[in-house]
């Protein structure tokens, strides 16, 4: 049995030898595997495994991932066998591999990199590019690894781990090494925070709040040192708004949306605080529209771009502020403030702020107030819409 690792280009070409090979007549295909084998295997790509006929052996090896190399391959090529039919006799089982670095030389320090995430799962959908580059620096020393495979422990947390040894060390001496990481497309919506520890070594926190440490790495110290960077992971609380859009209908001396003439096609925007663009949508036949669901505490303006025929635009931007602690209030036109209250019908966009709106038909007289044109006719607050405006909250997971 021959054993094949190698870098992906590496093993890519093998394969394709290999499948030329098996190609040619019956009486020359297995001395043509047989020479390319051995031509890797000169090389450091192939290694064998043999064993006497009927019986069972266990092999174990060590294969050395050099530098910059990130994804290894593995697979195994039927060679001779006791009845020389390469289809029989080539039996495997239990195949294992690990990651663990090898023991240093006497003139060598080891460096073992450990990283943890709570909090968040990096192979995620939509998280598959997660990954963390880890910097050592020193007298001489400038390595880069970069961490992407990460599994789950018993804990529950995600792992992934690599090493850096350091050559040409002075047998016995010590040498400090700093070391950094760089996370590259960590989760968007949730709050990060950093820390290191490491073995035989103090740690500080980078000015960036990126962890940062100065480790003592041993020439030929077997157990080597170990650093371990935690990033955990919370995730924000993120809101969204549903908008309902209504005929204007008087009850008296209040104004409400109408629930029974809903208005399609009406346009919002919502900006940030910097005037950013974060949502916008129309409404449906029902007259409603979902806007945002992301969105995290702060202040938001929305704004009616453009309305069904017959019927007048809004005069006024609406001001939604949501605190951090998760309550919220807005703004009207008339500059009153109203506390948002909460949503408890189940489904969909259960826990969103909800808005109600109305638009004057466009042949209708809008009475005024004073000093803000028609905006307060449509709002009045929240004792005069009876209903017609109210918001509520949600704390949203990401989707």
């Amino acid at each position: 049995m021959a054993l094949v690792i190698a870098p992906v280009d590496v093993a890519e070409e093998i394969a394709a030898e290999l499948e030329d090979a098996s190609r040619l007549p019956e009486n020359q295909a297995p001395q043509a595997i047989q020479r390319i084998l051995d031509d890797y295997a000169k090389r450091g790509f192939v290694k064998y495994f043999e064993s006497d006929k009927g019986d069972w052996s266990n092999y174990e090896g060590t294969y050395t991932v050099p530098d910059g190399q990130y994804v290894t391959r593995f697979f195994f090529v039927a060679v001779d066998t006791a009845s020389n039919d390469s289809s029989v006799g080539n039996l495997i089982d239990y195949v294992g591999f690990g990651s663990h670095p090898r023991p240093p030389e006497q003139d060598e320090g080891l460096l073992a990199i450990r990283k943890v995430v709570k909090g968040f799962q990096p192979d995620a959908a939509g998280a598959a590019d997660y990954s963390v580059t880890v910097h050592v620096q020193g007298d001489g020393i400038n390595r880069e690894i970069v961490l992407t495979n990460f599994t789950t422990n018993e804990d529950g947390d995600w792992v992934a781990q690599g090493s850096v040894t350091v050559e040409n060390m002075d047998p016995g001496t010590s040498q400090d090494v700093t070391v950094s990481e760089l996370v590259s497309n960590a989760p968007e919506n949730y709050t990060e925070t950093s820390a290191a520890t490491s073995t035989d070594s103090y740690v500080q926190q980078g000015e960036d709040g990126k962890s940062l440490s100065n480790v003592t790495i041993k020439a030929g110290d077997e157990t080597g040192t170990t650093i371990t960077f935690t990033n955990t992971y919370e995730e924000k609380a993120s809101y969204g708004i549903y908008l309902y859009k209504g005929a204007a209908l008087e009850q008296g001396d209040k104004v409400i949306a109408d629930p029974s003439h809903p208005l399609q096609n009406a346009k919002f925007t919502v900006t940030d605080s910097e005037g950013e663009l974060v949502a916008e949508g129309a409404t449906g036949p029902d007259g409603h529209v979902a806007l945002g669901g992301n969105l995290p505490a702060g202040t938001y303006t929305i704004r009616e771009t453009s309305v069904p025929a017959g019927y007048q635009l809004l005069g006024y931007v609406i001001t939604l502020v949501i605190n951090s602690d998760g309550s919220a209030t807005f703004q009207m036109g008339n500059g009153e403030r109203q506390p948002a209250e909460t949503v408890t019908e189940e489904g969909e966009y259960q826990g969103y702020f909800k808005l109600s709106l109305a638009n004057y038909e466009a042949d209708m007289t809008i009475p005024s107030t004073g000093g803000n044109g028609n905006a307060p006719l449509y709002v009045l607050g929240a004792a005069a819409v009876a209903g017609s405006v109210v918001m509520a909250r949600k704390r949203f997971s990401s989707r």
